[in-house]
């Protein structure tokens, strides 16, 4: 059942400056102000990464682990 869950939640690619690609869901993205600007600003539909070139993979990862803790 779990799976059938995750299928269906939109997700999202941002891209750390070092060109690492994280794919998220959308309401993890969405705790960060910054994140759910840019998130608004491109077509859900689209499937190219969002570039984000001030974040190292680094921080993206702990940014992510944060926004995850969050929404649970």
């Amino acid at each position: 059942m779990e799976q059938d869950v995750s299928a269906k939640v939109k997700h999202i690619k941002l891209e750390s400056k070092e060109g690492e690609v994280f794919s998220i869901p959308v309401d993890v993205a969405k705790q960060s102000e910054t994140l759910k600007h840019m998130v608004e600003d491109v077509a859900e539909e689209s499937n190219s990464a969002i570039p984000i070139p001030n974040i190292s993979s680094k921080v993206m990862h702990k940014v992510i682990e944060y926004c995850t803790h969050l929404t649970e």
